[in-house]
C-alpha cells in the first residue's frame, strides 16, 4: 500500500480529483460489503491503492484479485468470504468508476459473480 493510507479517508483530504474520485469509489464499494457483514482482503486493499494512484485499471484490479486467490497455497478460513467480499468490491468499483451507467455491465458482472458461485458450488461438490 503506498505512502501508507490504511483506508481511503486520506486520499479524499488530499482533494487531487481523480484519486479522491477514485477512493469515494473503493470506500463505497467496500464499505457495502461490511454492511453485509463481509470484510474484504488486505490484498484488496492494497490492490485498491495501487489503482487509486494509478499505478493499474479497474480490469487489472480485477484480473489480479483473481489470481491471487487461484494461486494462493495457504487457505484460511475466512478466504470464501473475503474472496467474495474482494471480488464484489471490485466489481462494483467498475460500475461506479464508468462514466455512465451502463446496465449491460451490472447484468455482466451479475452473471460473472453466479458463474463463480456455480464454480465454487461444484467444487465443494467434488470435495465431498
Amino acid at each position: 500500500m503506498q505512502n501508507g493510507y490504511l483506508n481511503f479517508d486520506e486520499y479524499i483530504r488530499q482533494g487531487e480529483p481523480n484519486k479522491k474520485a477514485k477512493a469515494e469509489i473503493w470506500r463505497t464499494a467496500i464499505g457495502l460489503q461490511a454492511v453485509d457483514g463481509l470484510q474484504t482482503s488486505d490484498y484488496l486493499k492494497d490492490t485498491a491503492c495501487k489503482h487509486i494512484e494509478g499505478e493499474i485499471n479497474i480490469d487489472q484490479v480485477r484480473e489480479r484479485i483473481n489470481t491471487y486467490y487461484q494461486s494462493k497455497t495457504k487457505i484460511e478460513s475466512d478466504d470464501d468470504n473475503k474472496q467474495e467480499a474482494d471480488k464484489v468490491s471490485a466489481n462494483i468499483a467498475k460500475i461506479l468508476s464508468s462514466e455512465t451507467l451502463d446496465f449491460s455491465d451490472i447484468f455482466l458482472c451479475i452473471e460473472e459473480y453466479l458463474k463463480e458461485c456455480l464454480s465454487m458450488r461444484d467444487m465443494c461438490v467434488i470435495m465431498i
